[in-house]
């Protein structure tokens, strides 16, 4: 059964359960197991392909999360969303990218759920979010910062200079250890 990608993506990210049989009904070869795709938390959300600057602008933008003098937005979980991030990244003058790599793969995977903490160079803790997608964008007011990362009980850390006029890109890289049989 061949369904159009671009038609379940649309449903998908516009938040509708999208039940694929009733999208494929006249199809005689049709399995009769509905699947679906849901935008509710406790069911998997894949992410459409984006193949334009266009199909991108179409998914919702994360929202940008304000704390003081901080602001920040964090995700792109999927292609889509990975493509998303990169675009605004250039609105922030932090972008943070959290990678794994396994010991025996030259392909490094994106990482969320990460513990990142950013502290100013008076040791005050700025941020302390647990990031919903391997990007970060912070916005942060002018000087220097220490940012923590922490992966499996792993940290890691990066000291920055934050200028307005400059973009700033911090990647953080992880081994994924493999474990043979």
């Amino acid at each position: 059964m061949k369904i159009n990608q671009s038609i379940v993506s649309a449903l998908i990210v516009a938040g509708l359960t999208v039940p694929l049989l009733a999208i494929a009904a006249d199809d005689e070869s049709v399995n009769m197991d509905i699947i679906e795709y849901s935008n509710s938390e406790d069911v998997f959300t894949p992410c459409g392909v984006a193949h334009s600057d266009e199909e991108i602008s179409f998914l919702p933008k994360p929202k940008e999360i304000k704390i003081g003098e901080v602001s920040y937005i964090s995700g792109g979980v999927c292609v889509s969303g990975v493509e998303q991030m990169k675009s605004m990244a250039k609105n922030f003058p932090l972008e943070i990218v959290l990678v794994e790599k396994a010991e025996d793969e030259e392909k490094e995977g994106y990482i969320a759920d990460v513990q990142v903490k950013i502290n100013d160079a008076k040791d005050n803790l700025i941020l302390d979010v647990s990031t919903e997608g391997p990007y970060l964008l912070v916005k942060l007011p002018d000087g220097l910062y220490l940012i923590s990362a922490e992966y499996n009980d792993v940290i890691k850390t990066n000291q920055v200079k934050i200028n307005s006029n400059k973009h700033e890109r911090v990647v953080f890289l992880w081994s994924r250890r493999t474990v043979s049989e």
